[in-house]
């Protein structure tokens, strides 16, 4: 999988791949403790890196917590990253 990461991008990557662990363990608390670090269903948001790298973070983190919280499904986490990344704040 790492191999599909380019180079340029590894920095931008890494830092949402951190965003979704601390994600992951603020909202998997002792009382919800059934959520999943699935990384391969996320995996395609990780390298989807067209906007810059604030609105980009923005989105993934969104997404995630969407996801994570019980609102969204697996098949739909590329259609909510891609309204995120056009969402104007």
């Amino acid at each position: 999988m790492a191999e599909q990461i380019p180079v340029e991008q590894l920095p931008v990557v890494i830092g949402k791949l951190q965003m979704a662990y601390d994600l992951f363990l603020l909202l998997n608390t002792k009382d919800s403790n059934t959520l999943n670090f699935d990384l391969l269903s996320f995996w395609p948001l990780l390298l989807e890196n067209s906007a810059s790298p604030e609105r980009n973070a923005w989105a993934f983190g969104h997404t995630l917590v969407e996801y994570w919280t019980g609102n969204l499904g697996v098949e739909v986490l590329q259609e909510r990253f891609g309204y995120y990344l056009e969402f104007r704040i």
